[in-house]
Protein backbone atom coordinates (compact mmCIF):
# COMPACT_ATOMS: atom_id res chain seq x y z
CA UNK A 1 0.00 0.00 0.00
CA UNK A 2 1.29 3.41 -0.45
CA UNK A 3 2.92 5.23 2.11
CA UNK A 4 0.38 8.59 2.25
CA UNK A 5 -2.71 5.60 2.77
CA UNK A 6 -1.02 4.14 5.67
CA UNK A 7 -0.11 7.15 6.76
CA UNK A 8 -4.14 7.84 7.11
CA UNK A 9 -5.05 4.73 8.33
CA UNK A 10 -2.07 4.70 10.94
CA UNK A 11 -3.16 8.25 12.22
CA UNK A 12 -6.44 7.52 11.96
CA UNK A 13 -6.46 4.74 14.25
CA UNK A 14 -3.61 5.46 16.47
CA UNK A 15 -4.37 2.58 19.06
CA UNK A 16 -4.60 -0.13 16.79
CA UNK A 17 -1.22 0.23 15.03
CA UNK A 18 0.65 1.88 18.08
CA UNK A 19 3.55 -0.44 17.62
CA UNK A 20 3.98 0.49 13.56
CA UNK A 21 7.43 2.03 14.98
CA UNK A 22 8.70 -0.52 17.06
CA UNK A 23 11.54 -2.70 16.11
CA UNK A 24 11.05 -5.90 13.64
CA UNK A 25 12.19 -7.73 16.66
CA UNK A 26 8.75 -7.29 18.51
CA UNK A 27 6.41 -6.66 15.70
CA UNK A 28 6.02 -6.76 11.86
CA UNK A 29 3.87 -4.16 11.84
CA UNK A 30 7.01 -2.02 11.55
CA UNK A 31 7.13 -2.85 7.94
CA UNK A 32 3.62 -1.37 6.81
CA UNK A 33 0.38 -3.05 5.24
CA UNK A 34 2.08 -5.33 2.93
CA UNK A 35 -1.16 -5.00 0.55
CA UNK A 36 -2.35 -3.24 -2.55
CA UNK A 37 -4.34 0.32 -2.44
CA UNK A 38 -7.32 -1.48 -3.16
CA UNK A 39 -7.97 -2.90 0.05
CA UNK A 40 -7.91 0.56 1.66
CA UNK A 41 -11.22 0.82 2.52
CA UNK A 42 -11.52 -2.95 3.36
CA UNK A 43 -8.70 -2.08 6.34
CA UNK A 44 -10.69 1.14 7.26
CA UNK A 45 -14.26 -0.50 7.80
CA UNK A 46 -12.37 -3.33 9.98
CA UNK A 47 -10.53 -0.77 12.03
CA UNK A 48 -13.38 1.29 12.34
CA UNK A 49 -15.55 -1.71 13.44
CA UNK A 50 -12.63 -2.50 15.66
CA UNK A 51 -12.57 0.76 17.71
CA UNK A 52 -16.29 0.89 18.22
CA UNK A 53 -15.89 -2.63 20.02
CA UNK A 54 -12.50 -0.96 21.83
CA UNK A 55 -15.03 1.67 22.88
CA UNK A 56 -17.44 -0.52 24.13
CA UNK A 57 -15.19 -3.25 26.27
CA UNK A 58 -12.01 -1.52 27.20
CA UNK A 59 -9.99 -3.49 25.09
CA UNK A 60 -7.44 -2.83 21.99
CA UNK A 61 -7.04 -5.14 19.05
CA UNK A 62 -3.56 -4.50 18.51
CA UNK A 63 -1.74 -4.80 14.60
CA UNK A 64 0.87 -7.30 14.91
CA UNK A 65 1.04 -7.99 11.18
CA UNK A 66 -1.36 -6.87 7.94
CA UNK A 67 -0.43 -8.31 4.93
CA UNK A 68 -1.81 -10.17 1.81
CA UNK A 69 -1.93 -13.92 1.94
CA UNK A 70 -3.35 -16.80 -0.52
CA UNK A 71 -5.29 -13.95 -2.40
CA UNK A 72 -6.96 -12.54 1.10
CA UNK A 73 -6.30 -9.97 3.50
CA UNK A 74 -4.15 -11.46 6.95
CA UNK A 75 -4.85 -9.14 9.76
CA UNK A 76 -2.99 -10.11 12.66
CA UNK A 77 -3.64 -8.81 16.63
CA UNK A 78 -2.59 -8.67 19.71
CA UNK A 79 -5.45 -8.17 21.89
CA UNK A 80 -4.77 -6.01 25.13
CA UNK A 81 -6.43 -4.00 27.58
CA UNK A 82 -6.63 -0.63 28.25
CA UNK A 83 -4.69 1.63 30.48
CA UNK A 84 -8.19 2.07 32.90
CA UNK A 85 -8.31 -1.99 33.38
CA UNK A 86 -7.78 -3.30 36.23
CA UNK A 87 -5.35 -6.58 37.05
CA UNK A 88 -8.72 -8.83 36.87
CA UNK A 89 -8.99 -7.78 33.57
CA UNK A 90 -5.75 -8.05 32.49
CA UNK A 91 -5.44 -11.05 33.31
CA UNK A 92 -8.30 -12.35 31.11
CA UNK A 93 -7.13 -10.84 28.55
CA UNK A 94 -4.05 -13.04 28.89
CA UNK A 95 -6.46 -16.32 29.17
CA UNK A 96 -8.71 -15.46 26.19
CA UNK A 97 -5.40 -14.66 24.29
CA UNK A 98 -4.17 -17.95 25.46
CA UNK A 99 -7.45 -20.14 24.94
CA UNK A 100 -7.30 -19.13 21.23
CA UNK A 101 -3.41 -20.18 21.19
CA UNK A 102 -5.04 -23.59 22.35
CA UNK A 103 -7.22 -24.02 20.26
CA UNK A 104 -5.33 -23.27 17.20
CA UNK A 105 -2.80 -26.01 19.10
CA UNK A 106 -5.81 -28.42 19.46
CA UNK A 107 -4.94 -29.27 22.97
CA UNK A 108 -8.54 -28.87 23.82
CA UNK A 109 -8.42 -30.33 27.30
CA UNK A 110 -7.32 -26.89 29.04
CA UNK A 111 -10.23 -25.10 27.58
CA UNK A 112 -12.69 -25.99 30.52
CA UNK A 113 -10.05 -24.95 32.73
CA UNK A 114 -9.61 -21.69 30.86
CA UNK A 115 -13.18 -21.23 30.46
CA UNK A 116 -13.52 -21.21 33.67
CA UNK A 117 -11.66 -17.85 34.65
CA UNK A 118 -12.92 -15.81 31.47
CA UNK A 119 -16.37 -16.62 31.18
CA UNK A 120 -17.05 -15.63 34.97
CA UNK A 121 -19.16 -12.38 35.75
CA UNK A 122 -17.03 -9.46 37.26
CA UNK A 123 -19.00 -6.25 39.00
CA UNK A 124 -16.56 -3.31 38.72
CA UNK A 125 -16.39 0.21 38.33
CA UNK A 126 -15.65 -0.02 34.82
CA UNK A 127 -18.26 -2.10 33.98
CA UNK A 128 -21.11 -1.05 36.20
CA UNK A 129 -22.28 -2.39 39.30
CA UNK A 130 -24.37 -5.19 37.84
CA UNK A 131 -23.22 -5.60 34.18
CA UNK A 132 -21.73 -9.18 33.04
CA UNK A 133 -18.45 -8.31 31.46
CA UNK A 134 -17.63 -11.60 29.30
CA UNK A 135 -14.18 -11.77 28.04
CA UNK A 136 -14.89 -14.36 25.22
CA UNK A 137 -18.08 -12.84 23.63
CA UNK A 138 -15.82 -9.14 23.18
CA UNK A 139 -12.88 -11.01 21.81
CA UNK A 140 -15.28 -13.30 19.11
CA UNK A 141 -16.31 -10.24 18.22
CA UNK A 142 -13.19 -9.02 17.38
CA UNK A 143 -12.37 -12.09 15.64
CA UNK A 144 -15.59 -11.98 13.91
CA UNK A 145 -15.27 -8.22 12.50
CA UNK A 146 -11.28 -9.35 11.05
CA UNK A 147 -12.95 -12.79 9.84
CA UNK A 148 -15.60 -11.07 7.79
CA UNK A 149 -12.60 -8.43 6.82
CA UNK A 150 -11.04 -11.26 5.54
CA UNK A 151 -13.68 -12.55 3.36
CA UNK A 152 -14.81 -8.88 1.53
CA UNK A 153 -11.18 -9.20 0.75
CA UNK A 154 -11.18 -12.41 -1.38
CA UNK A 155 -14.17 -10.66 -3.83
CA UNK A 156 -12.55 -7.18 -3.43
CA UNK A 157 -9.60 -6.36 -6.22
CA UNK A 158 -6.28 -5.48 -3.93
CA UNK A 159 -5.35 -3.11 -6.73
CA UNK A 160 -8.43 -0.95 -7.61
CA UNK A 161 -11.03 -1.95 -4.92
CA UNK A 162 -13.50 -3.09 -7.66
CA UNK A 163 -14.94 -6.35 -7.17
CA UNK A 164 -12.90 -9.28 -8.49
CA UNK A 165 -12.41 -12.90 -8.20
CA UNK A 166 -8.92 -15.30 -7.35
CA UNK A 167 -6.59 -15.23 -10.55
CA UNK A 168 -4.57 -18.03 -10.24
CA UNK A 169 -3.58 -17.98 -14.02
CA UNK A 170 0.69 -17.07 -12.82
CA UNK A 171 2.70 -18.70 -10.13
CA UNK A 172 1.34 -15.85 -7.63
CA UNK A 173 -2.86 -16.10 -6.31
CA UNK A 174 -3.95 -13.01 -6.31
CA UNK A 175 -7.99 -11.09 -6.17
CA UNK A 176 -8.10 -8.78 -9.43
CA UNK A 177 -10.44 -7.56 -11.04
CA UNK A 178 -10.55 -7.84 -15.13
CA UNK A 179 -9.47 -4.67 -15.57
CA UNK A 180 -6.16 -4.94 -13.75
CA UNK A 181 -5.34 -8.54 -14.38
CA UNK A 182 -3.96 -7.85 -17.22
CA UNK A 183 -1.69 -5.40 -15.19
CA UNK A 184 -0.35 -6.65 -12.71
CA UNK A 185 1.81 -8.80 -15.15
CA UNK A 186 2.90 -5.64 -16.66
CA UNK A 187 7.26 -5.22 -16.80
CA UNK A 188 8.11 -2.17 -15.09
CA UNK A 189 9.32 0.28 -17.13
CA UNK A 190 12.99 1.07 -17.63
CA UNK A 191 14.17 4.44 -16.50
CA UNK A 192 15.80 4.58 -20.21
CA UNK A 193 12.56 3.87 -21.44
CA UNK A 194 10.86 6.91 -19.97
CA UNK A 195 13.19 9.11 -21.41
Amino acid sequence: MKQELQEILMGKYPDIFRDRNRPMTETLICFGLEVGDGWYTVIDNLCHELTTIQNECNLIAKASQVKEKFATLHFYIDIVPTKDCDIITNTRVWLTNFRLLVCKMHAYWLLPLIDRFTHVSYQGPHYGPYKRFNMYKWTRRIHDAINKAEAVSAVTCELCGEPGNCDTSHAWIATVCDKCKDKRYEEPKKEEDIE
